[in-house]
């Protein structure tokens, strides 16, 4: 089925003054004798008022420096030198996605929307370092999600459920294909509770059936378990008697607004031209999601469950989604140091698609019950003060 296309008149109406959006193009050469069958990178900046057409330079050196740092991100800074290394690299490629003066001062203190392609689809960007021999990330610079495509995400007709609620999937052990125990995963879904109302399913509950049983009654979806994107016969997600598959996926409907993919390489998967990469992101986006949060290599389950319990804190806030990712990898960076606050920890999960607000009911009545108190106080105090006026 072909969704229909955005024009680009309609994607500068929809944005805010704050919004900024960056679309990548990878262009391959498709051979048959008469192109070389090199690649060519392109970019269009847009905002609401104006839009930049730009072909990068260097592409094929991008595409290397990009795979170099993918790499160094799959495991944490343990000396000088990696962290040199480390800057050096994301520098240059910094450069290269941004290459002038104006658009990196155009993204300073915005809310930047990224459509990127092909390898780039695996890169971080708020892990890339913006100056030159100091450890300084575009993530303190600006909030940053991404997309597929405008389109894309268009044509997400999802039936908003009225009460934010979650459902945590934790299968914790598995008796099959000798999966690992995910002991330590418990404590990250159970934050959960204190920000939202919903229903927890662990060990031998935490079952496929129960899953696609649930799976469209809730607005937030919290799954802490293994998955492989990149398997050889097709990407899966384990619960705890058997694997949910990128195909089953697509025959489910969901209703909900966000889903969190707590595993390894859920943004990953096989990379098809024109396309991009076929992730399970995409699979729970083809059944009605709104947004997904996945991870783009293996996560420590320690750094997962800090940074997820900022992140549910932030939310139930009210901040937006990206908003509330970012404020709680930037106090994950706060609060740790030397190796622990290496990207490796902290950069793997990224914000795919809307970008919207989930404040929980119970924080409006609270709201609303603390400015009831507040004008029962203020009346109190003014009669009280006319009276004591006229003593």
């Amino acid at each position: 089925k072909e969704p229909p296309i955005l024009a680009l008149k309609d994607v500068q109406k929809n944005l805010q003054e704050n919004e900024v959006v960056l679309e990548y193009h990878i262009s391959i050469d498709d051979g048959y004798g008469i192109y070389s069958n090199n690649e060519n990178a392109y970019a269009m900046f847009i905002t609401k008022e104006k839009n930049y057409f730009f072909e990068i330079a260097n592409q094929t050196e991008l595409k290397e420096d990009v795979t170099q740092l993918n790499n160094l991100l799959r495991k944490p800074f343990t000396t000088q030198e990696d962290i040199d290394r480390y800057t050096r690299i994301s520098y240059s490629v910094y450069n290269k996605l941004f290459p002038t003066s104006e658009i990196k001062q155009l993204i300073k203190n915005k809310k930047l929307t990224i459509a990127t392609d092909s390898y780039l689809s695996l890169l971080p960007f708020e892990a890339l370092i913006t100056k030159k021999n100091i450890t300084h990330y575009l993530i303190k610079n600006c909030t940053i999600g991404y997309q597929y495509s405008f389109s894309f995400l268009r044509n997400n007709n999802v039936t908003n459920i009225e009460n934010i609620s979650y459902l945590g999937f934790v299968p914790i052990r598995f008796n099959y294909d000798n999966l690992t125990p995910l002991s330590n995963s418990q404590l990250e879904i159970k934050n959960l509770k204190k920000y939202y109302t919903g229903d927890l399913f662990f060990d031998s509950f935490a079952s496929k059936e129960n899953f696609l049983k649930e799976f469209p009654k809730y607005s937030i979806i919290h799954l802490a378990t293994h998955a492989d994107a990149q398997d050889s016969i097709g990407p899966w997600i384990a619960f705890s008697d058997e694997k949910l598959t990128l195909e089953e996926l697509y025959l489910n409907k969901s209703n909900a607004s966000l889903v969190v993919l707590s595993a390894c390489n859920t943004t990953l998967g096989k990379e098809e031209i024109g396309e991009g990469i076929m992730s399970l992101a995409r699979g729970f986006f083809y059944s009605g999601t709104q947004s997904v949060i996945s991870s783009l290599w293996n996560v420590d389950d320690s750094s997962t469950a800090t940074i997820m319990n900022s992140f549910y804190q932030n939310l139930n806030k009210g901040q937006t989604k990206s908003e509330a990712l970012r404020n709680a990898k930037l106090k994950y960076l706060s609060t740790h140091s030397l190796s622990e606050a290496s990207p490796h920890y902290w950069a793997s999960f990224i914000l795919l698609g809307k970008d919207d607000v989930l404040t929980n009911s119970s924080l409006h009545w609270s709201i609303y019950l603390s400015v009831f108190l507040l004008s029962v106080g203020l009346l109190f105090f003014l009669v009280r003060f006319k009276k004591f006026i006229r003593k």
